[in-house]
């Protein structure tokens, strides 16, 4: 049975969207449902809404500078989330939205709302921007694959990306002379506190996180230890990094 999600928007996020159904094509386990896809005639705008929504396993609207002033998306979210509370408390909820936006959300999702997806905005760079969006939503389908157990052996992976994406970490970054610095990990796959040419980007593989410096070189690599709740460096050859590094997360 197929996963279905879904997606809201605003048609002046149209690329955005089209990007969406690209990172989703390899994967036949899950539907996305976007209206503007739904061709019927014979059914109002109204009631392919609803009915897709009532289908769906996941709500996804897509928050932008362009979609939190129409009224449209805001009525899509608002009827998702009154029908998760009368009807149907499977459907889940999970915003993705740029950064920018956070402060003037409203209404049913609002910025103490928990929304672990989240990316730079970039308007002098439309093709930076669409490379962090695409970063996040190859991580909302990860997360959701993870999720729905449609992914062997990948929920070590998905416990590390909870574990660690919004969350700050006291980074140890010179054990041998206790310097640190405070680091945070986003969903797009950048460093979005403590970032430098050394910890520029991340990534998760092989339940390990994998830190990238500018150049795009593995620079180092940790691994979670559950008893003392502490990021470990691998100390593996590899890795450029000073070895043995740690991070703590900060409560």
């Amino acid at each position: 049975m197929k996963i279905k999600l879904f997606i809201s928007y605003s048609e002046k996020d149209k690329k955005k969207i089209t990007l969406i159904e690209k990172v989703f094509s390899d994967t036949p386990e899950i539907e996305l449902i976007i209206i503007a896809n739904n061709k019927s005639e014979m059914v109002t705008l109204t009631k392919k809404v609803t009915d897709g929504i009532k289908k769906a396993d996941y709500f996804i609207p897509i928050l932008t500078k362009q979609s939190i002033t129409e009224q449209w998306i805001n009525q899509e979210i608002g009827y998702a989330n009154a029908y998760k509370e009368t009807k149907n408390e499977s459907i889940n909820i999970l915003p993705v939205a740029e950064k920018s936006i956070l402060n003037n959300l409203k209404g049913f999702i609002h910025k103490q709302f928990d929304i672990s997806f989240l990316f730079e905005g970039d308007e002098l760079s439309p093709r930076t921007e669409s490379i962090r969006f695409k970063k996040t939503i190859i991580a909302l389908k990860e997360f959701i694959l993870d999720n729905s157990n449609l992914k062997s052996g990948k929920t070590k992976t998905n416990d590390l990306y909870n574990l660690i994406v919004n969350k700050q970490f006291n980074f140890v970054f010179k054990p041998e002379m206790n310097k640190s610095k405070v680091i945070e990990f986003s969903p797009d796959g950048t460093i979005a506190k403590g970032r430098n040419q050394n910890e520029d980007t991340w990534e998760i593989k092989n339940e390990k996180l994998l830190i990238k410096n500018s150049e795009g070189k593995l620079f180092s690599s940790f691994t979670y230890d559950t008893k003392s709740k502490i990021l470990k460096h691998t100390n593996e050859p590899n890795t450029l990094s000073i070895k043995d590094q740690y991070m703590v997360p900060l409560e």
